[in-house]
């Protein structure tokens, strides 16, 4: 800071030009920010003049701000310096006495070489830091008209002070051809100033120098470096690049795990890139374990984010069932995404699934497509939809006496939590259908599916456990599952329900009970044949009533509502 007299300000959006005369007499302009000048006027920064004593007295001249025009003017105040003030100054010039405003009140201070070096230093740095701040407003345009000449010219006054963020903008400059001719060695040479003293994306760049030889021979090893300490610092791009260079073992021995370490931390912060690469490593089984569902959450969030190849890729495993259960409808949907990104691979292969897929599904997995937007829950209802499919392809098969391929598709509905799929499973096995009989196993899927709140389910149980069929017989057991199903209004509960009432099994005979659950069940079990056999039964049971019974037994049927089973 080796400059006095003659300031003068000129208002430059939240930047002031501050003229100085240099100790060679020249005249100079530098930056501040207008905050800064302010506090500067308050005196809660910067110094003003220093002056060196080398005599007993002395008049000390400062810049006053609070007078108009910022002139020169003389401090009367406090003129002549105490003697022995002089005399620590005047030893091997070690020691300065310096002029300075404190909240508006005018000091003067005696401080040590190092004190002032460390003063100056800070002022250089603050001028340097707006010469930079400047160039970024003639740079990006903003305020001023975007002029790249003059961006380079307060780049240069703020880097050759070694301002970190001047020189890489102005080595950016140099390395995008703006405002002069594209060259990667000037490039290279400001980049490594600013990295040397720790600016991050310097180091990134600078490593991308050496990563594609760019103003210096190709050299990954060296590249690897200034990445790694751009990325130690945070840098996004460069632990991009530190994954890539990893995988490929590029500068480095290959590190499928060490790639993915630097991957998941920008995953995990949203990068889509990143989460899709990561999702390709869940695939392969690469630096992380082999699992096709986190393959599958990754790539739904990097396409959340517009990634096209997350996207084909997602379409991929849906055509497969890789990681998620196989459904052409949303293989469709998904390729239909990245083709309309211009991914010409997924236009081939979505026409392709289309083939297979009924016009109804076209439809369907078009109108996903249009509706789909990031975030959606597509994941979910994909889900549920496959489910779905699964639950009614096995339906149909039955029908058929298919009931190999009605217990495949049964099960894989049934191991994502299908209720009506694993009571079906359940009929299988009671029934030996496409298999041995198995009531051991028919009770442990009926049990699944009753647990949910699945009235036939939950009626079949009752029957197995009245009827001791592959466990011992247990009337409690059965009554409670089928007081569970008869209240939601399952006919076949209802029917074995009133017997119980009746005959007394499991519970205390009651007639009128017995009555009102079979007048319900003769009107609702579905084939003729269940129906006189439920209304013969009812008959049975009035004959052992009185006439108030049978009108308080058939009052409560009237007025009986089925209750829905919440689920747990």
């Amino acid at each position: 800071m080796k400059f006095s007299t003659g300031i003068f300000d000129s208002m430059f959006g939240a930047k002031m030009t501050i003229q100085i005369k240099q100790e060679n007499g020249i005249m100079k302009d530098v930056v501040v920010t207008k905050a800064w000048w302010e506090n500067m006027k308050k005196g809660k920064e910067g110094v003003f003049k220093v002056v060196r004593r080398g005599s007993q007295t002395a008049t000390a001249h400062i810049l006053d701000p609070q007078k108009p025009g910022y002139t020169q003017e003389t401090w009367t105040a406090g003129v002549h310096i105490k003697l022995e003030d002089m005399e620590k100054c005047s030893e091997n010039g070690n020691l300065f006495v310096i002029d300075y405003y404190d909240k508006g009140i005018p000091q003067r201070k005696v401080v040590s070489r190092s004190d002032w070096i460390k003063a100056e230093a800070h002022f250089d740095k603050v001028v340097a830091t707006a010469q930079n701040n400047l160039e970024r407003l003639y740079e990006e345009g903003k305020g001023v008209p975007e002029d790249f000449a003059k961006a380079r010219k307060w780049n240069e006054q703020a880097a050759v002070q070694g301002n970190a963020p001047a020189q890489y903008a102005l080595g950016m400059l140099y390395f995008k051809a703006q405002g002069m001719p594209q060259d990667y060695v000037k490039a290279r040479q400001w980049l490594e100033k600013a990295a040397t003293q720790g600016h991050a994306q310097a180091q990134f760049q600078l490593g991308w120098l050496y990563d594609k030889g760019q103003g210096v021979a190709q050299d990954y090893k060296e590249a690897v470096r200034w990445y790694h300490l751009a990325a130690e610092q945070g840098a996004a791009n460069a632990r991009l690049k530190l994954g890539f260079m990893y995988a490929n073992g590029l500068g480095a021995s290959q590190d499928f795990k060490e790639a993915a370490r630097w991957y998941q931390l920008e995953a995990k912060q949203g990068n889509a890139f990143a989460q899709f690469a990561l999702g390709t490593m869940y695939g392969n089984g690469q630096g992380v374990p082999q699992d096709d569902t986190e393959q599958v959450r990754w790539y739904r969030l990097a396409a959340e984010q517009g990634e096209v190849r997350a996207k084909y890729n997602l379409g991929v495993m849906y055509s497969n069932g890789t990681g998620v259960p196989q459904d052409d409808l949303l293989a469709h949907m998904w390729f239909n995404l990245a083709a309309a990104q211009g991914d010409e691979a997924a236009t081939f292969t979505r026409d392709r699934i289309a083939k297979k897929m009924t016009a109804a599904q076209i439809t369907e997995a078009q109108k996903l497509a249009r509706e789909w937007k990031p975030g959606a829950d597509v994941g979910e209802k994909a889900k549920a939809q496959q489910i779905l499919g699964q639950q009614l392809l096995g339906n149909i098969y039955y029908k058929r006496q298919d009931y190999a391929n009605a217990r495949q598709n049964w099960e894989k509905a049934a191991t994502h939590g299908d209720a009506i799929a694993q009571a079906a499973l359940g009929t299988l096995c009671y029934g030996g259908q496409g298999a041995p009989q198995d009531y051991a196993k028919a009770r442990e899927w009926y049990e699944q599916a009753a647990a949910q709140g699945n009235a036939d389910a939950q009626a079949k149980l009752g029957q197995i456990y009245a009827n001791g069929l592959g466990v011992s017989q247990n009337y409690t057991q059965a009554r409670d599952w089928s007081e569970k199903a008869a209240a939601q209004g399952n006919a076949l509960a209802q029917h074995d329900l009133g017997l119980m009432y009746f005959i007394g099994a499991g519970i205390p005979q009651n007639f009128v009970q017995a009555h009102m659950w079979l007048i319900l069940a003769a009107a609702n079990l579905v084939t003729p044949a269940a129906q006189k056999s439920a209304a013969d039964r009812r008959d049975e049971t009035a004959r052992c009533m009185t006439p108030a019974q049978v009108a308080e037994a058939q009052r409560l049927a009237r007025e009986w509502k089925p209750k829905t089973e919440r689920t747990p």
